[in-house]
């Protein structure tokens, strides 16, 4: 998962990462532990800008960013 990747949330809402971070910073090797996403449609109410949600919650990758 990069940003600019569209994915889908587990309420079903798509959603554009913005930013990601390393579950274990500094290892190369290490796995997508929290992204940071704006919502192409109507936020979910618990939503605010600037919060990071873990990548467990992600459904799926929809369409990947250019790389």
């Amino acid at each position: 998962m990069k940003v600019g990747d569209i994915v889908e949330h587990i309420n079903g809402s798509m959603a554009i990462v913005t930013d990601v971070q390393m579950m274990y910073s500094g290892n190369p090797y290490s796995p997508v532990g929290r992204v940071e996403i704006d919502w192409l449609r109507a936020a979910p109410r618990w939503w605010r800008r600037g919060l990071k949600i873990d990548a467990t919650s992600i459904r799926r990758v929809v369409s990947h960013a250019k790389r």
